[in-house]
Formats: structure tokens, sequence, C-alpha cells
């Protein structure tokens, strides 16, 4: 399985580390924001010299760079949820839990 990673969010650097993942490149992206052609680059040449990537984003962020990943010989984009907007059709008190079975179902097809 992959043990390096590129994030699309600033909570996703946090999250990757606790879960032993090695942030390659991390971005914080937004409405507002685009990457630089540099970045995009420098962090392609990463993942493709680590052979193994995963691209980590935030559910509330549109998939924009994915190919990134495009040089490795695995990659895989994985859509986690942090849980900071409110989930349609789920109870507020459920959201968190629901939001990290999610988070663990995306972790768990990624490491087959």
């Amino acid at each position: 399985p992959a043990t390096s990673c590129i994030t699309f969010h600033g909570s996703l650097e946090y999250l990757a580390h606790e879960l032993g993942l090695n942030c390659i490149a991390t971005f914080s992206i937004g409405e507002q924001t685009a990457l630089s052609a540099t970045d995009l680059s420098k962090a392609t040449n990463a993942a493709k010299e680590e052979q193994k990537v995963l691209l980590l984003y935030d559910t509330q962020y549109e998939v924009k760079y994915s190919s990134v990943g495009d040089g490795a010989l695995f990659s895989r984009v994985l859509t986690l949820d942090t849980a900071v907007m409110e989930a349609d059709g789920i109870n507020p008190r459920d959201a968190w839990i629901t939001a990290m079975k999610h988070n663990l179902n995306q972790l768990k097809e990624a490491a087959r």
C-alpha cells in the first residue's frame, strides 16, 4: 500500500501524520485558491519519485489536481470528510461518526 501522500487541505496533513503517512507535498486549497504551476510540478515529480501516492482531499472541495499523481505507478484520490459542513439527511449528533466511518472506508479501500 501507499505510505506517501499529497494533501489538499491543511487539516488533512495532521490526519496523514496521525495515520503514519509521509506527506510529500501539502497544499491549502479553497474556493478562491489556485495552485501555481511550479508547485504542481514539484508535487508531480515527488509523486513520480515515490511511485505510490495517495491524494487526500477534503469533501468540501472539488478534486481539481488529481493529475499530480499521474507519474506514479499507483495513485488514488481519497476524499475525506473533516466534518466541518452539515451533511444532508444526517442527524447533527451523528455527523462526526458518519464522517469518520466514511474516512475509514476510504482508507481501507486504498490499502487493498
